[in-house]
C-alpha cells in the first residue's frame, strides 16, 4: 500500500508553504582591488534580477571486485566553471562600469597581465527567502571573480524595454548555510560576508 496521502500532502504544504524562484537575495562583496568602488557593491547586488543556485556533482568510477562493478565516488566537482546572474542597469550605466572595471582588474587590457588573485577575487552570497523576507537557505560562492560580461544591444524601436546585463561568474567551490549541515557538525569557515554584511539586499524579492 502506498505511504503516499493527499490530504497528508496539503497539509505539510499548508504548514511549511512552498519556496518561490522569485523570492531572492544576491549580495556581492567587491574585492580589495576595486578600491573605493568597493563601495558600490550594496548598489549592484540589488539590481540583480535573477539567480541561480549552483549546482554539484559528485565524480564516479566503476569497481569490481567479483561479479557486477558498481560506482565508487572519488571526487567531487562544484560546477565552479560558470554561475550567471543578470542585473537590471541604471541611468548612470554604473552597474555597468562596476563590471568594467572588476573585469579589467582581473586581466589589465593594455599589458594583459594578470592580476595576484587576492585582488580580483570575491565572494558572494545567494539566499532564498521565505514569505516574511527570512533567509531559508542560501550559499557563498567562494574566490568568485566575472569570467565574461555580455553584450547590451542598443536598438531605437525598444522604446519600452531596459537593459539587463549577464554577467558570468567563475568559482573555486560554494558552501552551503544549512540546519541540517549544523546537525552533522559541519561546519566551514564560510566567508567574510557573514561579518561585513549588513541590512538586507534583496533581489527581484516578488510574489
Amino acid at each position: 500500500m502506498s505511504n503516499f496521502s493527499i490530504s497528508n500532502f496539503i497539509s505539510e504544504v499548508n504548514n511549511r508553504g512552498l519556496a518561490r524562484p522569485s523570492r531572492f537575495e544576491v549580495f556581492i562583496l567587491p574585492p580589495p582591488g576595486l578600491g573605493s568602488l568597493t563601495g558600490s557593491g550594496r548598489f549592484v547586488s540589488l539590481m540583480c534580477e535573477s539567480a541561480s543556485l549552483p549546482a554539484m556533482t559528485v565524480s564516479t568510477k566503476p569497481f569490481r571486485i567479483y561479479g557486477a562493478s558498481y560506482q565508487r565516488p572519488v571526487s567531487s566537482d562544484f560546477n565552479g566553471d560558470g554561475i550567471t546572474l543578470s542585473f537590471y542597469i541604471d541611468n548612470q550605466m554604473e552597474v555597468k562600469s562596476f563590471f568594467d572595471a572588476w573585469m579589467f582588474k582581473v586581466v589589465n587590457p593594455n599589458s594583459f597581465n594578470v592580476s595576484y588573485q587576492k585582488e580580483y577575487v570575491s565572494q558572494i552570497k545567494i539566499a532564498q527567502l521565505d514569505e516574511k523576507n527570512n533567509e531559508s537557505y542560501s550559499v557563498y560562492l567562494e574566490d568568485a571573480f566575472p569570467r565574461a560580461v555580455n553584450m547590451l544591444d542598443l536598438n531605437m524601436g525598444a522604446t519600452n524595454q531596459v537593459h539587463k546585463l549577464n554577467v558570468t561568474f567563475a568559482y573555486r567551490r560554494w558552501f552551503p548555510e544549512s540546519e541540517f549541515l549544523n546537525r552533522l557538525n559541519f561546519n566551514p569557515n564560510l566567508s567574510d560576508l557573514q561579518q561585513t554584511r549588513s541590512g538586507t539586499v534583496i533581489g527581484q524579492a516578488g510574489y
